[in-house]
Formats: structure tokens, sequence, C-alpha cells
């Protein structure tokens, strides 16, 4: 699967999703988020995801559903 994925180019749009963290090392979404870019409001705040809620967000929002990408073995380009 990580094989046949693409990175985003550097004038794709962003995605600003306001949850509770991110946790930007999973494998599906390291190849498009800088680490720069993961923020909290409060500089006293981790913006490391500890519920696993904000991580899940943040991959709908960067491959939709992934059933149609688990079932096929065509590329994904990331936009």
């Amino acid at each position: 699967f990580l094989a046949r994925i693409s990175p985003p180019p550097a004038t794709a749009p962003a995605l600003c999703l306001l949850d509770r963290g991110v946790n930007r090392g999973h494998p599906l979404l390291r190849i498009a988020m800088d680490e720069q870019h993961v923020l909290a409001c409060d500089p006293a705040w981790t913006p490391a995801d500890r519920h696993g809620h904000g991580t899940a967000m943040a991959g709908l929002g960067l491959y939709g559903c992934l059933t149609e990408h688990l079932g096929s073995t065509t590329p994904i380009v990331l936009r």
C-alpha cells in the first residue's frame, strides 16, 4: 500500500484540522505532514495525539475512505 502512494506537490492545499492532536509519525500521514505544521493553540500543550481521533481525522482528510484504496492496486496520488 505505502509503495503506491505519491506525496502531494508543494502547491497542494493545506487541511486545517482542529482536534486534540495528530500522530504525524503514522506511516500514512508522515508522507504529507511536516512537523513544523503540527501545532497546538497553547504552546504549553503537546500537538501529539493521545486519543487517536485527530490521527483518524487527518487520515480521512488526506485519503478519504481507505476501503477503496485497500481493495485496489492503482497508484494513490495525493493532491
